[in-house]
């Protein structure tokens, strides 16, 4: 639902809200951009910049932060890419990523406070493992051993 509603540009940004009468300043309240639009606030916001270089590798910069937004999102959940060994497959670390970018910008705004970026990789991280964990086709080595579980007739007597 979350990336539905980035794809069709309904995030509540503060550009969005300007756009729709519920307030009058369009720029970001993390840096001071002069308009939060749905890139800047989950990939060029200077800050969360800082954690996309962090985890991307210094190669794929200028792919990653020069598309445009659909192109960036849906080529990045389709990436069977994998970062290291034991690690669920970027397709899951991306989305749980996202996610807590998103998050972290919402808590600053209505709570005053926000997690470091250290603490959102380390939630997304766990996010990203435990889904991976859910789905064979993507479980990391660590958890392939799965056991089939069928039913078997009894015995006629």
């Amino acid at each position: 639902m979350f990336f539905w509603l980035v794809l069709h540009q309904r995030l509540l940004t503060n550009v969005e809200r300007v756009r729709r009468g519920l307030s009058l300043d369009p720029s970001c309240s993390s840096c001071g951009c002069y308009n939060e639009t749905i890139l800047h606030i989950l990939r060029d916001c200077p800050l969360v910049r800082s954690f996309w270089q962090f985890i991307i590798p210094q190669a794929d910069d200028e792919c990653f932060f020069g598309a445009p937004l659909e192109h960036w999102i849906v080529s990045n959940i389709k990436t069977s890419r994998v970062f290291g060994h034991d690690t669920p497959p970027w397709s899951c670390f991306f989305p749980s990523f996202f996610w807590q970018v998103w998050k972290r910008r919402n808590d600053f705004i209505f709570n005053g406070e926000c997690l470091s970026l250290p603490d959102i990789y380390r939630i997304g991280f766990v996010w990203a493992s435990h889904f991976a964990a859910t789905i064979p086709d993507m479980a990391m080595e660590s958890h392939a051993a799965i056991d089939s579980v069928q039913w078997v007739a009894p015995p006629h007597d």
